[in-house]
């Protein structure tokens, strides 16, 4: 058996790169993998033209998986030619809405994207589609449905040297540092976070600062322009700090030097950070919804929209280690249980077998 991996896009430390990378090395251990994409920046994985696909896919003993995440106008052409069996992995597409006032592009992408969706469920009924999680699943309609969480690259950070200026800075300072991980987007709704500082600032104190680590996209400039204005109108300057995207060495840092790790997001599909904050002991707050209750798990604390809720939790649990300790002890249990790329690994190829009846 051949197996090709296709996505409109590869790449590399993102978490569907992440999943694409882990995937074709583990299933490369037993047969030849090759990924496709039109945009493949990640070089680290065996790759295939587009008439090798072809050619590979009309192979009725070979296997086809498709990564889908947004909307790809030449996908359907490949898989009307596929005479192998067809696999899914689906990591959910951010609603249109989001984008509207924001990016014309990824409205589009998103609209076509969802609509995209529905159309393949239907349309391959008898194929297998695997979720990043239960929330994503609900959007496909097909018969034969599996929950596998992303393979991330967690224990590749932690073997890396942390940067010791990041971590030197957060360990020596007086505040209380928080930290939110995710590209400028806007589902990721950056505007709570300030609403929250500007309530634990007002009611508890000054000794706090936000760390928001992530992707600018030039596409999105609108809206990071947005953010910018409302942290200057609400005098938060010197409260917030736009670390753009980091390195690992950085990514490392701000694990471990920050105090907690909070998510205010309104739509994910899975939520990588937080199993990486579990990983690296830090605790977790995060507003449930989507698939944020979901990959946070039992014993986390979970709120609602209403900002007061965050900072009062802050300003308890700083004070308070012994409670400290259980959010965190509860967060690694759960990453440990369900994330650990050896556990994802297992259900993945004991789907697989089961699905092309090969063992794999």
């Amino acid at each position: 058996m051949e197996i090709a991996i296709i996505s409109n896009s590869v790449v590399p430390y993102d978490a569907i790169g992440n999943d694409i990378d882990k995937m074709s090395a583990i299933l490369g251990e037993k047969h030849k993998c090759y990924v496709y994409s039109p945009y493949v920046l990640n070089r680290r994985t065996d790759t295939i033209s587009r008439n090798d696909l072809l050619e590979m896919i009309s192979d009725e003993s070979n296997l086809l998986i498709y990564h889908h995440s947004i909307f790809w106008d030449d996908v359907e052409n490949i898989l009307g030619k596929a005479k192998c069996k067809i696999a899914f992995k689906y990591h959910n597409i951010t609603p249109a809405q989001y984008f509207k006032n924001y990016s014309g592009h990824y409205y589009d992408l998103c609209r076509f994207g969802r609509e995209q969706t529905k159309r393949l469920s239907e349309r391959y009924p008898d194929a297998l589609w695997i979720s990043d999680s239960e929330f994503n699943s609900e959007d496909i309609t097909a018969d034969r449905k599996e929950v596998i969480p992303p393979f991330n690259d967690i224990r590749g950070i932690s073997s890396l040297e942390p940067d010791d200026h990041v971590l030197n800075g957060l360990i020596e300072s007086d505040k209380i540092n928080l930290l939110f991980v995710g590209r400028i987007a806007p589902n990721k709704n950056h505007a709570f976070l300030f609403r929250i500082l500007t309530d634990y600032i007002g009611n508890y104190g000054r000794n706090i600062r936000l760390y928001i680590v992530g992707k600018q996209d030039k596409k999105l400039r609108t809206y990071y322009e947005e953010l910018k204005y409302l942290v200057k109108k609400a005098d938060l300057k010197e409260y917030v700090r736009f670390a753009g995207e980091a390195s690992g060495q950085e990514m490392l840092s701000y694990y471990l030097g920050c105090d907690f790790y909070v998510c205010p997001s309104d739509h994910e599909g899975f939520c990588v950070p937080i199993a990486e904050a579990q990983y690296f002991r830090l605790p977790v707050i995060a507003k449930k919804g989507s698939a944020v209750t979901e990959t946070a798990g039992p014993g986390q604390l979970l709120l609602s929209d209403d900002p007061r809720e965050y900072s009062a939790a802050i300003a308890l649990l700083a004070g308070r280690p012994d409670h400290l300790r259980s959010l965190v002890k509860k967060g690694f249990e759960n990453y440990a249980s369900r994330f650990d790329n050896g556990i994802i690994k297992e259900k993945f190829l004991r789907v697989l077998s089961v699905y092309t009846g090969e063992d794999m």
